[in-house]
């Protein structure tokens, strides 16, 4: 394989100084060989597709928002519970989708506002981020809303969790 440097691009004094015997002249082009460069395989552990943040949402109601390993979601006051972790992935402008860390499955709310868990990102995946002045933040769902109201589906939790 060969690099073409048109003659133009470079000085006749700079020529003088750089004479080396792997560099000819073609017909006003000079070719300099390239080495040949092997890639090796990717051994490591594929990394997920999507990164975020890892963070835990928690409620007024002093629960933190689970997601279990069959998938259930509901609410906990253990704080130390490894299923309260949850990958917030950017995917539009104030725009996430909700990962959990020990499940990877997704958080999605359907047309009528119930929350299930999907192991493929979806639209129905995707929930408007609304940071407030106290810090606290909503969730809402992306594509849908309420049919009388037209107020959205947000993602939240009763006092019993």
């Amino acid at each position: 394989e060969y690099i073409m440097l048109r003659q133009d691009s470079i000085q006749s004094t700079e020529l003088k100084k750089r004479q080396s015997p792997i560099r000819t002249k073609c017909h006003e082009i000079f070719c300099c060989p390239l080495k040949q460069v092997h890639l090796k395989e990717n051994t490591e552990p594929e990394e997920p597709q999507l990164k975020g943040i890892i963070t835990k949402l928690y409620s007024r109601q002093g629960y933190h928002l689970q997601m279990q390993a069959d998938g259930t979601i509901d609410g906990t006051k253990e704080e130390e519970s490894t299923y309260t972790l949850f990958n917030l992935i950017p995917v539009g402008l104030r725009v996430v989708a909700i990962q959990g860390v020990q499940t990877k499955l997704y958080l999605a709310m359907n047309n009528e506002g119930y929350l299930y868990t999907s192991e493929h990102f979806t639209p129905e995946c995707k929930f408007k981020e609304s940071v407030f002045e106290n810090y606290y933040v909503t969730y809402s769902s992306m594509i849908y809303r309420q049919m009388q109201s037209g107020r959205g589906w947000y993602l939240g939790l009763n006092k019993e969790g």
